[in-house]
């Protein structure tokens, strides 16, 4: 026979025997129900002490490994980064960056550059020589403008030193201009007024008036003559006019020959 159950009297807190049939305990399901929503209350409000957790260690160990061969991967690539070297062919360029091929191309128009600075250089010098060779040729041509083809020379005449003149007479003799190009006159009188400039182209025989040479006066009262003939004629002289004063006359020409 089998020993009685009882169950507590939640009301008295006392023992009440319970009836059972053929070993079989007959329960309400509606009281369970609410045993089970003040067990499940219950339970979420213990803290679990994690000594008191048991762990999978297995399945642990399986994750420590695959985290472990990616880290060793990873630990592998740095080291490649950190040795300095870049290899340039397997690695991703922008668009323009410096490259062998551009490099080479570089170098040749550095090439081209230096030998255009060099024929420059060159052309400078050519230009340098040439300049100073113009100027030998500019001296050749002063030279060569001498009616003689030699060496510029000047010629100095004297036609009259002091000399009395009176009007309508010459002032000295002919001066020979043939081989001069230009004719620059000086001279001095004791009077104001003119000097005839007469010309012949055959040798002396005739002679034409020309032009004039006036005498311009200093400060002091003397008086001075100057003038400059380009491309004279032949043969040159001069004379007082017919109506002057009998002058004193100092009178010089210097040809020159370029």
């Amino acid at each position: 026979m089998s020993a009685p159950l009882f169950a507590i009297d939640a009301s008295t807190n006392s023992k009440v025997k319970i009836l059972a049939t053929s070993n079989k305990l007959n329960v309400r399901a509606s009281e369970i129900e609410d045993k089970l929503d003040v067990l499940n209350t219950t339970c979420s409000n213990i803290n679990v002490s994690v000594g008191d957790v048991t762990v999978n260690t297995a399945d642990l160990e399986t994750l420590q490994t695959a985290a472990n061969a990616s880290l060793v991967s990873l630990d592998t690539k740095t080291v490649v980064c950190d040795t300095d070297q870049v290899i340039i062919s397997s690695s991703a360029l922008p668009s323009g960056a410096a490259s062998s091929s551009l490099q080479t191309a570089a170098n040749a128009s550095l090439t081209n550059l230096e030998a255009d600075i060099t024929t420059l250089l060159s052309y400078v010098d050519g230009l340098e020589a040439s300049a100073t060779d113009n100027g030998t040729k500019l001296d050749d041509i002063v030279t060569n403008t001498a009616s003689s083809g030699g060496s510029p020379t000047r010629t100095q005449s004297s036609i009259a030193s002091g000399s009395s003149v009176s009007g309508g007479s010459d002032v000295g003799s002919a001066l020979d201009c043939s081989s001069f190009r230009t004719l620059v006159i000086n001279g001095s009188t004791t009077d104001s007024g003119n000097l005839e400039i007469l010309c012949s182209q055959d040798g002396g025989t005739t002679y034409r008036f020309q032009e004039s040479i006036w005498s311009n006066s200093d400060d002091s009262g003397n008086y001075y003559y100057h003038k400059v003939i380009e491309h004279p004629s032949k043969h040159i002289k001069f004379k007082n006019p017919s109506s002057g004063n009998t002058m004193t006359i100092t009178l010089t020409a210097e040809g020159q020959n370029w």
